[in-house]
């Protein structure tokens, strides 16, 4: 098990929408606070510490006008985020999620422009690994989030 793989790696990839996301929660005291530097672009690995945010991308196009491309590309990010059985942690951890990712309007970063707002996807789940005793090990809210950017 190599405990970083899937890590967002600065010096080495390209601005994505994934990376804004990412870079936007490590920049987010009260968010990193709770999950310090867990948060992965696409997936975690097998046993990583909880809590911990995934970035998945959901859907991205660059939109077309009478000119042609427009590059500003329309992102839409979902964040899913992961405690051990933790309700509490989990409902106080999503409020500051939302709160670093909303009403982000020509926001800079890393040399990008992005706009970022909440979409409606808003959802809790504790199904994930319950044990013997009928408790969940993992529970997660997932929400979305949509990123226009350059």
């Amino acid at each position: 098990m190599v405990a970083d793989r899937g890590r967002h790696r600065e010096d080495s990839e390209p601005m994505t929408a994934i990376n804004i996301a990412t870079k936007t929660l490590l920049a987010a005291a009260p968010v990193t606070a709770i999950v310090g530097q867990r948060i992965y672009p696409v997936f975690a690995s097998e046993g990583a510490k909880l809590p911990h945010i995934v970035v998945h991308l959901i859907h991205e196009e660059d939109n077309d006008n009478l000119v042609g491309a427009m590059k500003y590309r329309r992102s839409r990010v979902s964040l899913e985020l992961r405690t051990a059985g933790d309700i509490p942690t989990l409902f106080t951890l999503a409020p500051l999620v939302i709160a670093a990712m909303q009403d982000k309007i020509n926001y800079s970063i890393a040399g990008c422009t992005a706009t970022i707002s909440k979409e409606g996807t808003d959802i809790t789940d504790a199904s994930d690994l319950t044990g013997a005793d009928g408790v969940p090990q993992v529970t997660r809210r997932i929400m979305d989030f949509s990123i226009w950017w350059r």
